[in-house]
């Protein structure tokens, strides 16, 4: 099963029960050539705190019914194996990949229009291609020309803006890839862990999830990341705001 693979409540709870009970028959070598039950309290201390850095904060377990009295069992569980308050003691226990969405249509449209000269979305150039004033003394042949012609220019503005688009999440994903290398909590072994050629190695995987269609600025199942989102992964935001900001807006 992936992530994003659906899953309802049931059979989750299911597999979770299974998982756990076998979990709870793991055995140990104990003294003398004997077994002993395994230390089920840390593997499930241990598999709350990964899963907490799976979705970015020790909050997000009990997001769903915060102040009951399970809630204040399992952040005090998922907790205890923290070393205070350090981003990347939590970051150091994620077990999945670090995926980032980057809609650039979606940018465009939310913070275009406050650039510097503004700038305008792929519709709006569209709406902005010049029509016969008058199409009403057009001749048959003259319309079919206007309407050609009509056709041609959003066909190369579509290229344009395809063409910019792709370039910068090209560049968006260089960024991302540069920046993670700074987080430690990402790094495998820390700073002086393993590399390659000089480039550290990550721990899991950071990868950028583009839609660069001029189009898909509303109704794409990616949609960038936004700051009054609560349930939105703290580390996938700050990587999304570092390279925003390192490179600004494309200008198609």
């Amino acid at each position: 099963m992936t992530p994003s693979e659906p899953l309802d409540r049931a059979a989750l709870w299911a597999r979770t029960v299974d998982t756990l009970t076998q979990a709870v028959r793991l055995t140990r070598p104990g003294p003398e050539g004997t077994t002993e039950p395994d230390d089920f309290a840390d593997f499930l201390s241990s598999a709350l705190l990964a899963v907490a850095a799976n979705v970015g904060s020790v909050h997000r377990l009990t997001a769903g019914r915060p102040g009951s009295w399970e809630a204040t069992l399992v952040h005090q569980l998922a907790y205890g194996n923290l070393l205070g308050d350090d981003p990347d003691s939590l970051i150091a226990h994620r077990t999945q990949p670090v995926r980032i969405p980057l809609n650039v249509a979606q940018l465009i449209d939310d913070e275009g229009p406050g650039a510097e000269p503004p700038i305008l979305s792929f519709d709006e150039a569209c709406a902005a291609i010049t029509w016969p004033d008058d199409d009403t003394d057009l001749t048959d042949e003259q319309y079919e020309a206007a309407e050609a012609a009509f056709a041609a220019a959003e066909d190369d503005l579509r290229r344009r803006y395809t063409e910019a688009y792709t370039n910068y999440a090209t560049q968006f994903a260089a960024v991302i890839a540069n920046e993670a290398r700074t987080i430690r909590g990402l790094i495998l072994g820390g700073v002086n862990g393993p590399t390659d050629n000089g480039v550290h190695r990550l721990r899991v995987p950071v990868e950028v999830i583009p839609d660069t269609d001029p189009d898909a600025a509303y109704g794409s199942p990616v949609n960038n990341p936004t700051e009054w989102d609560g349930d939105r992964d703290p580390l996938v935001w700050d990587l999304w705001n570092r390279a925003r900001n390192r490179l600004g807006l494309p200008r198609p």
